[in-house]
């Protein structure tokens, strides 16, 4: 006689003869060990074996990446699954563009499909157009906590963010500028013409005919500074 332990999943038996277990399953389920036991008038031998059972459907997202300009304002990435079954698949969100809102508005959330209805389903994007010259970023979307569904292909993908904003042209916000010898210090500002989403560094390059570094002036930095989402910045000399 053969049995087992613990029982069976739905679906499944084992032939008391032979010891041999078959049938279709009708429940999935990750991977469980069942302990099998044959017995005769010889007496009694054991067997470990596992048993786990995925759904034959198939989930995976259409393309493992995709892109787009900054100026387009909805995305829509499909999900697709093989077959029309009731299954639900959940998916984050990463990525190095920031969302809320500042480059893109997506929140993690949940699929469902159910038999008989659509085997695609999208995950909508919105895009923000924020007029900041910047690195493209991308925006990555993973599947995950799949119910009645197994992985298909593709698990998750990358939306890129392509910057359409010129880069900005800087200037300095007086052309010249006098004072008398007995002041102390004057302060020099760059300024671009609009935010960068990049610090953005300014090398100076000095042409004084008549002057001589650290004897007539000095310069508190060789660069200026502006910071990402700043339009000026400033050294003393």
């Amino acid at each position: 006689s053969c049995t087992v332990t613990p029982s069976l999943p739905a679906g499944l038996s084992i032939d008391n003869t032979t010891c041999t277990i078959s049938g279709t399953p009708t429940v999935l389920q990750n991977s469980i060990s069942y302990e099998v036991t044959g017995t005769n008038n010889a007496g009694s031998a054991k067997a470990t074996i596992s048993i786990r059972i995925v759904s034959s459907i198939l989930v995976t997202f259409d393309t493992p990446n995709s892109n787009g300009s900054e100026s387009v304002t909805t995305v829509n990435i499909p999900v697709t699954i093989t077959g029309s079954q009731d299954c639900s698949v959940s998916y984050t969100i990463g990525g190095t563009a920031t969302g809320g809102g500042v480059d893109y508005t997506l929140v993690a959330g949940t699929l469902n499909f159910t038999a008989g209805g659509p085997v695609t389903q999208n995950i909508s994007l919105t895009i923000v157009n924020d007029g900041l010259y910047e690195f493209n970023e991308t925006v990555l979307v993973t599947l995950s906590n799949l119910v009645n569904v197994s992985p298909g292909t593709n698990q998750s993908h990358i939306y890129t963010i392509n910057d359409d904003d010129p880069a900005p042209t800087v200037s300095f916000t007086t052309a010249t500028q006098s004072i008398p010898e007995t002041t102390a210090s004057v302060t020099l500002t760059a300024q671009l013409s609009s935010a960068s989403g990049q610090t953005v560094t300014i090398p100076l390059n000095v042409n004084a005919s008549s002057t001589v570094s650290g004897s007539d002036y000095s310069l508190s930095a060789n660069t200026i500074i502006i910071p990402p989402g700043s339009t000026t910045g400033s050294i003393t000399v």
